[in-house]
């Protein structure tokens, strides 16, 4: 399989096009568009994009043109999934369950999996064009919440922590000179986040996230197993988590220091939206994400919370930093999140409407809150 010139533009003019107009993802989510004959069997976009992806599941690009002809599909998929209507094709094609295959695989196609993974278990929190359309889960759940279910029973959860992990990291960074570990680990954070933030308390599917996180002792003795308990993996990866919040709070608290250095006269001109994104740009997005899962995991499993109180108390950052960086990134979705009602889709009434993707993930961020 070989990939030509004509292939590899038209790839590219298709993101390029898909990131730049949204009216452009509902043609291509329709399999019988106006056009074509209706006694014609046709493929969906989507469809189209997964099947082609599908070979680089076990196959890597051969040279540079076919590089950037899979990277062009890649983010023609990530463009698509910020609609709400295209993130149902793709969930009605089996695109988690390609997913899935592919990040198993240490093949550069995995990092970028990772991104379409971390798209589509993003909520949109904008209000579809059809106002019937509830984002594909109804009043009680949410597409996404359908996706993290559809990942955790597809046997996503292994490779997604031996990624978090590092394992095949130092493979990738010497087979592919685009291989990027910390963008990659972004990506694992988030989607590892909102795994947390779409599956209930309680639940097994909760658990089954959990569980990878606390010894195997506490583990089997909640399911009623009777394995072998191996119970450095959890402390490990418990640590982990515990590393990427000391190190990425370290690199914020650096980028507050030198605004605060700033001269006088220079402070005034930076407004509390450019002090965000210089935050942003230092990695807030992700402590935030590393600590979404720090304080999910001391809602529900106490047997951890001497040891990250411990240790984070070595560090120099005691809970009441988790504490406060999660009020703000709830602040930050609830501001994001609220919409005006309209009664005429005109004049605005008075209050707001938070659509229940964000109603859900705002509740349990608070019920995770409440217990640091």
């Amino acid at each position: 399989y070989r990939v030509d010139t004509n292939q590899q533009y038209s790839a590219e003019i298709l993101s390029i096009l898909l990131q730049s107009e949204n009216k452009l993802h509902r043609p291509l989510v329709d399999t019988k568009p106006k056009y074509i004959p209706k006694d014609t069997d046709t493929l969906s976009g989507v469809d189209v994009l997964l099947q082609c992806l599908a070979w680089y599941r076990r196959k890597d690009p051969q040279d540079s043109q076919e590089e950037e002809y899979m990277e062009s599909l890649f983010g023609s998929l990530c463009s698509l999934l910020c609609g709400k209507v295209p993130k149902r094709a793709f969930v009605e094609a089996e695109g988690v369950e390609l997913i899935v295959r592919m990040i198993r695989e240490r093949r550069l196609a995995r990092p970028r999996a990772f991104k379409v993974l971390s798209y589509a278990l993003t909520p949109i929190e904008l209000v579809a064009d059809d106002p019937s359309d509830d984002g594909g889960g109804g009043e009680s759940g949410s597409i996404e919440a359908e996706i993290s279910e559809r990942f955790i029973n597809g046997q996503g959860l292994d490779p997604l922590f031996a990624a978090f992990m590092k394992k095949g990291a130092r493979e990738l960074s010497k087979w592919f000179k685009g291989y990027s570990e910390s963008e990659e680990e972004e990506h694992v954070v988030s989607c590892l986040s909102l795994l947390f933030q779409f599956t209930d308390p309680g639940t097994p599917l909760r658990w089954r996230i959990l569980s990878k996180f606390v010894d195997l002792d506490s583990a089997n003795a909640k399911e009623g197993t009777t394995k072998a308990a191996r119970p450095s993996k959890g402390r490990a990866r418990l640590d982990r988590l515990l590393e990427l919040h000391a190190q990425l709070k370290d690199r914020v608290d650096t980028v507050d220091e030198q605004i605060e250095l700033l001269p006088e006269e220079v402070q005034p001109w930076l407004d509390s939206e450019e002090r965000y994104f210089e935050r942003l740009n230092a990695g807030l997005s992700t402590l935030q994400m590393v600590d979404v899962c720090i304080a999910n995991i001391l809602l529900e499993d106490r047997e951890a919370e001497e040891h990250i109180r411990r240790v984070l108390t070595r560090r120099g950052q005691p809970m009441d930093t988790v504490r406060s960086i999660l009020r703000d990134f709830v602040m930050t979705l609830l501001a994001e999140s609220e919409q005006p009602r309209a009664s005429d889709g005109s004049d605005s009434e008075a209050g707001a409407r938070i659509p229940a993707s964000a109603r859900r993930r705002i509740d349990n961020l608070q019920l995770a809150i409440a217990a640091l």
